[in-house]
């Protein structure tokens, strides 16, 4: 059985990256958040080291409305110098709407997306948290309109959710390729 585990545990952390043991934080979220204002362009400044999904540079995320009311996802970066992109969809809940969930894939289940704070004009501070069985892995952006914005002041907070400084990507802005946007 603790065999088994170890195999369960290895294979989890290869697919999602670093977990620990005890549940999700519980984090609070922007009061009032308004969608609309959040659209548009942002640029990652920050992100987990160890994120499987997001290996390149000069990673940016573009946000619209669909006709729906669910918010088209449109992730891209820079992979071995060409710019490559998934699109996706998030929905944000009606009662608290700083609380979204994001999908790229119907075979996937829906990623959480809160998002703790943001000006709507410089910067946003993400937290994502995923459950499963008795282990979580938790990850952290923080976004930006301009690729100059200061991230020091967000340091501490992701540190205050469980992620360490020492586990953090400063994600390269500078040089990226034309031919996006």
């Amino acid at each position: 059985m603790k065999l088994l585990v170890s195999v369960y545990v290895l294979t989890l952390h290869f697919v999602f990256g670093t977990f620990d043991w005890e549940s999700c934080p519980k984090v609070t979220v922007q009061a009032d958040f308004n969608i609309t204002r959040y659209l548009g362009t942002w640029y990652e400044l920050i992100r987990n080291e160890d994120m499987r999904y997001e290996i390149g540079e000069c990673d940016r995320a573009n946000y619209s409305l669909n006709s729906d009311g669910t918010v088209k996802v449109i992730n891209s970066e820079v992979r071995d110098g060409e710019w490559t992109s998934v699109e996706g969809y998030a929905y944000c809940h009606k009662w608290n709407p700083a609380k979204c969930h994001v999908s790229f894939s119907k075979f996937a289940p829906d990623g959480d997306y809160k998002i703790v704070s943001t000006d709507y004009e410089n910067y946003a501070l993400v937290f994502s948290c995923f459950d499963l069985a008795f282990a979580h892995w938790k990850w952290a952006w923080v976004l930006a309109r301009n690729i100059s914005l200061d991230v020091t002041p967000f340091i501490s907070q992701i540190e205050s959710f469980g992620i360490p400084s020492s586990g953090l990507h400063y994600t390269q802005q500078g040089n990226c390729p034309d031919g996006l946007y």
